[in-house]
Parts: C-alpha cells; sequence; structure tokens
C-alpha cells in the first residue's frame, strides 16, 4: 500500500461523517414527505420532475426460526449450516 494508514483512516473517518450527516438529512425529507402523504391521505406522489415516492402497507411472512428451535430441536440442529465470513468495522 502507498499511502500511510493514519491518512487513508483519517480520510474514511471523514467520509463515514459526512455519510451519516447525508443519513440524516435524507431520512429527514423521506419523513417530510411520509406526513405529508399521511395528511393528504395518498400512497403515492409523482413530483413534476417524474420522481416518484410510495408509502404503504407491505404483508410479509417471516419464519419464526426461535420458536421452530424451541418446539423442534432435534430437526432445527439437523438443518442448521454454519458460515464463516470476515466482517470489516470502523469506529470513529
Amino acid at each position: 500500500m502507498s499511502r500511510n494508514i493514519n491518512e487513508v483512516m483519517k480520510e474514511l473517518a471523514e467520509f463515514t461523517a459526512l455519510q451519516d450527516e447525508m443519513k440524516s438529512q435524507i431520512e429527514a425529507l423521506q419523513d417530510e414527505i411520509k406526513a405529508y402523504m399521511d395528511e393528504t391521505g395518498v400512497d403515492e406522489v409523482v413530483a413534476e420532475d417524474g420522481s416518484k415516492a410510495t408509502f404503504r402497507p407491505v404483508i410479509s411472512n417471516r419464519f419464526d426460526s426461535t420458536a421452530f428451535k424451541k418446539d423442534f430441536a432435534d430437526i432445527y440442529e439437523e438443518y442448521t449450516k454454519k458460515t464463516a465470513y470476515k466482517r470489516f468495522t470502523f469506529k470513529r
């Protein structure tokens, strides 16, 4: 690696801070649009530029692995597969 690792980590910290700030701004704008949609009773809004926002209920079915493991521990263990991977974390 040609760059000093401290410089790289400092740059990563700066970009991570910018990302956090942008994420907060995005969430605030999304909340504003959702509030508008709730107030007006619509679940879809299309802007003049063609961008579209939807805010609708979503129904999904999830497998309750905790309850299954409790009720059928032997079968759960038989079908459980261990996996390994590397996780990168960075803290400022």
